[in-house]
């Protein structure tokens, strides 16, 4: 883990961490299996939490042993997922708002470096009105390799124009964790308590239970640069 500099930018998860989805996403992914009548267990559903859209469909072809049914089976999973969104199934994180009104207040940065892809991103963004607070974007269809490869937050730093010694970010699944860690960046790992993690978080500068310790980490890191 690299040393913390001057803080200038906050980098965030999306889902999973700004917005509470992932139970929704399994749901939509058993709804899925459930109407093709493919057996899955729900263990295999909760291990994808934090993987991207072309790896899960990799594995969801692998099961059905077929591209086109596995591409049928990711719309009627991403039709369904928009019913639970638009049902209010899905929900911002506690003390996310807060969060990001006090980074803002510290005149710091705010990006979002996601393997959600764009168009369901930008969705989710204008729902929970996220936009006004975030400098920049990152989603998992602008990257060759989803996390837990770094790319996703080398893309996010050189769209910030700034150092990883000056950034904190804030991430929930073991793949984000990994992937910010292998780009050189101080990591504070909030976890997603919707999904059981099976994976050992690789050592990181704090783990927290919400946002409200959040803002006083990056008060602290402020105020004493520790």
């Amino acid at each position: 883990m690299n040393t913390p500099g001057k803080l200038t930018n906050i980098i965030f998860d999306m889902d999973g961490c700004l917005i509470d989805s992932e139970q929704a996403y399994i749901r939509a992914w058993a709804y899925a299996f459930e109407r093709k009548k493919i057996p899955i267990e729900m263990s295999e559903i909760i291990s994808w939490a934090g993987e991207g859209k072309l790896v899960i469909n990799d594995k969801v072809t692998a099961i059905t042993g077929s591209r086109e049914l596995a591409m049928e089976m990711r719309q009627i999973r991403e039709d369904y997922f928009y019913v639970l969104l638009d049902q209010g199934e899905v929900m911002i994180k506690p003390y996310a708002y807060e969060i990001l009104d006090f980074i803002k207040s510290q005149g710091l940065g705010i990006a979002i470096a996601s393997s959600t892809f764009s168009d369901r991103g930008e969705r989710m963004l204008e729902k929970f009105q996220l936009k006004k607070w975030i400098s920049t974007v990152t989603w998992g269809d602008e990257v060759a390799v989803a996390k837990p490869d770094p790319e996703v937050y080398l893309k996010t730093l050189d769209k910030l124009k700034a150092q990883k010694e000056d950034c904190l970010v804030f991430e929930d699944s073991y793949n984000g964790v990994v992937a910010a860690v292998r780009a050189g960046l101080t990591v504070v790992n909030v976890p997603d308590t919707s999904v059981r993690q099976t994976r050992e978080i690789p050592p990181v500068y704090a783990v927290i239970p919400d946002f409200r310790e959040g803002i006083e980490i990056i008060r602290r890191r402020l105020s004493c640069g520790d």
